[in-house]
């Protein structure tokens, strides 16, 4: 789409050639964009991790350059071009990990023609050659976008090179994470302990008299109470106790009787029944 002059062609309804960049900006355009591009980044726009030495580094990601570079020039007030492409080495060790490095050299121009280059790097590392060569050549070509956008000013990224905006930006980020802290810890304290228990109300509200009435307070026990108690809970414990020991001996008794009456009545004919209603 694009030539060596970072431009391309197109047809407007009058059916007039046009090029990319050779638009200038009017006296508004050009001051609005030179009012966005002179706010440094924020702290929602950075990110951090470790560096070397375990020192942070603060960086914007792509999506946010480019995202940012929207919103500045529009996002049909900027192209880029590659402009250079090239593999620096590919290696492969004795476990069979491959490892590529790649140079990308960008070119990004604003539609009044101002452009700018910058180099990209990317490296990685895999066992399969053709993952190494996508991943180093995507973050070569991401890095060169982040390089490129930051030469047109602080809101792009050029303020990650000001050590004082970087001291700003942690400090912001500490006092954030401090206040974030000390929240929690307050969220943590108005919590209820667990180890309190709810309380029972001891009023109610009478709705004849529309007033609040406390419930009657219960008695203590007395000692007459208590052996009052005792004296009924002792036998109903015995009874159940003893209940069982007192079965199994009656039940015995019965057998033995009727064992008794069987046999004395064995070899008896029905004849000799016969006078037993008188003597009953």
């Amino acid at each position: 789409m694009n030539d060596d002059n970072a431009s391309f062609e197109y047809k407007d309804s009058e059916s007039k050639l046009c090029s990319f960049g050779t638009t200038p900006y009017d006296a508004e355009e050009h001051q609005k964009i030179a009012q966005l591009l002179s706010a440094p980044l924020t702290k929602e726009d950075v990110q951090t991790r470790p560096g070397p030495s375990r020192v942070p580094l603060t960086y914007i990601s792509g999506f946010k350059a480019i995202d940012k570079a929207n919103r500045v020039f529009g996002f049909d007030g900027w192209s880029s071009q590659i402009v250079g492409f090239d593999m620096n080495y590919n290696k492969e060790n004795k476990q069979g990990k491959h490892t590529c490095c790649f140079t990308v050299r960008l070119r990004i121009t604003i539609k009044n023609g101002a452009f700018h280059e910058d180099v990209g790097v990317g490296f990685a590392e895999s066992h399969r050659e053709a993952e190494a060569i996508e991943k180093s050549q995507k973050e070569a070509v991401t890095d060169a976008y982040k390089r490129t956008l930051k030469n047109f000013g602080v809101a792009l990224g050029l303020c990650l090179y000001d050590n004082e905006h970087i001291k700003t930006l942690n400090s912001l980020e500490d006092i954030t994470m401090k206040e974030n802290s000390m929240s929690i810890e307050r969220n943590r304290n108005s919590l209820p302990s667990r180890n309190t228990t709810n309380k029972v109300s001891t009023t109610y509200c009478d709705v004849k008299t529309n007033q609040t009435t406390s419930y009657p307070k219960r008695r203590p026990l007395s000692d007459i109470d208590r052996e009052s108690i005792k004296g009924v809970q002792e036998p109903v414990d015995h009874f159940f106790q003893d209940s069982g020991k007192e079965e199994f001996p009656r039940f015995q008794g019965e057998q033995v009787r009727n064992k008794q009456l069987e046999d004395s009545l064995f070899g008896l004919k029905p004849s000799d029944f016969d006078d037993v209603e008188h003597i009953l």
